[in-house]
């Protein structure tokens, strides 16, 4: 069972007591930083996130920093996992107009939330090696003192851009799918993450795409796959997938497990098992879900959120992972085929260039060479190994249940259950779901939280997710209470005032012409592509919770760019073509 050692629940928690003024976003800030004629700066990270945690511990940590935010700026700290729909906006201008991939984003904005200046991560100060976030702050603070209608102007533009929508209603669909088809597959990227949304997609592609396309992606699938399991992005001992690397090689792992991310990557292992029933697969899946019921449990019967690399003793300013490290004491207590199985070694087994900062000196990370090792007949070898493990000191995760994570598990688990044949996975997913149900759902007031805190109602990612669980397990299972659920979420997220009832994909967001939504993939399916499978299949079933003008209203304002930057729609533009 997990160890619930965070004493935060969410990034406004853990920093209230900064040194930066953070406030959360309400509709009140655009009016405070109108009043104070501020610009307003949005720091958009999450738990677990390396880089943002960097930036709260470094970059605002630094006095200087944190009173020029606070004197010249509105700053608004922006949790991803709590608000997904406004991350998605700032995600958006800071990618189109700044060049940021990946969280954390940073964004300064006027009052209408137009975009002056951003990007992603940002050191303190430009002697960290890259222009420094004090150097940037100081120029968009010059800019807006000595130029504000220039620079107004040219944030406006920006937003217009980034807000603009063409239509891909059913008339309008086919032809611009067609063009599309051609480039849904994103550029192969050198950057070391796990992206289990990007295999997910490659494994619904190979289904919809045309066979030369298809080939491609089943191609990418598996040597994509296998770069990370045979090596250390796939914990061979106890499961689970890790988020990334810091080599390309995949020998040094960042040491962190998000649940979001084994749900994602056990949907797209079974996927593929449907159409080949690989042993490698079925045993990543039965790995994985050992490791999701053994290391991500609540009492109250829902995951946590993620599982940290660092235990409750580590220095955090030290070597991350140490619960999964070997060193040269332990390896007395193994077998000599447990030593040569995972490629340990008295020396160390990683290269210098890898462990570039001298963390693992002398010390081992496991590491595979084959598929075989996964299956059943290495369990007693793995045990020996997991053994070791469980004499250090427990991993920190964080104690909340969110709604998106165990809706995301509970289709994962639904899917993998059929792919491979074993009910107990069929039993796991429906467990979750009722006590998913039970702890994030008030029945009387038909009220769905984002987590089993219950701080806050649903977003529309929660309310898509969960609609996208009870359709799969009614799919799976044929059992009409199922979808009797569905409906029942449906229509409370219809009914919801947050959201515009002509398209509840759209978050008000109290700014005048603007709202929030999420259209991109992001490290969930995006919002919109999700909703529009369950209206298929809600039609499909002949249910009319979601209208067909309401679904024109999604079709009808897409975005623009989603011709021109197909790699940032993947999960929309084959929504869209599996609906054709």
């Amino acid at each position: 069972m997990a160890n619930l050692g965070f004493s935060a629940s969410s990034l406004q928690e853990a920093h209230q007591d900064d040194n930066v003024e953070w406030r959360e976003w309400t509709p009140g800030i655009a009016e405070h930083a109108k009043s104070e004629g501020k610009p307003i700066f949005f720091f958009v990270s999450q738990s677990g996130e390396s880089l943002g945690r960097a930036m709260l511990n470094e970059t605002f940590k630094n006095n200087t920093i944190a009173h020029l935010l606070n004197e010249a700026f509105v700053p608004v700290l922006v949790d991803a996992n709590e608000s997904p729909e406004l991350a998605a906006f700032i995600g958006k201008l800071a990618v189109d107009h700044f060049e940021a991939a990946e969280l954390p984003h940073c964004l300064w904005t006027d009052e209408e939330l137009a975009p002056l200046n951003g990007g992603g991560y940002f050191p303190p100060t430009d002697d960290w090696g890259g222009q420094g976030f004090l150097t940037v702050a100081r120029n968009v603070s010059e800019q807006w003192n000595s130029a504000p209608d220039d620079y107004r102007s040219m944030a406006r533009e920006k937003l217009a851009e980034s807000t603009k929508t063409e239509s891909y209603a059913s008339k309008d669909r086919t032809a611009k799918l067609q063009i599309l088809s051609t480039s849904t597959l994103p550029e192969e990227q050198t950057s070391p993450q796990l992206r289990p949304l990007y295999f997910l997609n490659l494994a619904k592609s190979s289904k919809i795409l045309p066979v030369p396309q298809a080939q491609k992606s089943l191609k990418e699938f598996e040597s994509g796959l296998e770069k990370i399991v045979i090596s250390a992005g796939f914990d061979s001992l106890e499961g689970g997938f890790f988020r990334g690397a810091n080599d390309e090689s995949w020998r040094l792992p960042f040491f962190q497990k998000a649940t979001r991310d084994q749900a994602l990557m056990l949907s797209a292992l079974a996927k593929r098992i449907s159409d080949d029933p690989k042993q490698g697969y079925i045993d990543l899946i039965r790995l994985t879900v050992g490791f999701i019921e053994s290391a991500l449990a609540k009492p109250n019967g829902l995951k946590v959120h993620f599982l940290d690399g660092f235990s409750e003793n580590d220095d955090p300013d030290g070597a991350e992972g140490l619960h999964y490290v070997v060193v040269k004491s332990e390896l007395e207590k193994l077998s000599g085929k447990s030593i040569k199985t995972w490629n340990l070694s008295q020396n160390g087994n990683l290269d210098p260039e890898i462990d570039f900062l001298g963390f693992y000196v002398e010390s081992n990370i496991p590491f595979i060479e084959s598929y075989d090792i996964l299956t059943a007949a290495y369990d007693s070898l793995r045990a020996e190994l997991a053994s070791i493990r469980s004499s250090k000191s427990p991993l920190l995760s964080e104690p909340i249940g969110y709604t998106k994570d165990n809706a995301l598990l509970i289709k994962a688990l639904a899917q993998s259950a059929v792919a491979t044949g074993l009910d107990q996975y069929m039993d796991l997913a429906q467990s979750i779901e009722t006590a998913l149900l039970k702890e994030n759902f008030e029945l009387e007031s038909h009220t769905l939280y984002q987590s089993d805190s219950k701080t806050k109602t649903a977003s529309s990612l929660d309310y898509a997710l969960m609609i996208a669980a009870e359709l799969e397990l009614f799919t799976q299972t044929n059992d009409i209470t199922y979808l009797n659920k569905a409906e029942s979420l449906q229509n409370a997220w219809n009914n919801d005032s947050r959201f515009n009832p002509s398209d509840p994909t759209r978050l008000e967001s109290g700014v005048e012409n603007l709202d929030f939504r999420s259209v991109r993939d992001r490290s969930y399916p995006s919002v919109v592509s999700t909703f529009l499978e369950n209206a298929q299949t809600f039609s499909e079933n002949g249910s009319e919770c979601i209208s067909s003008e309401i679904v024109e209203n999604v079709l009808t304002n897409l975005p623009a760019d989603l011709e021109t930057r197909p790699e940032l729609y993947q999960s929309l533009i084959l929504t869209l073509q599996n609906g054709d």
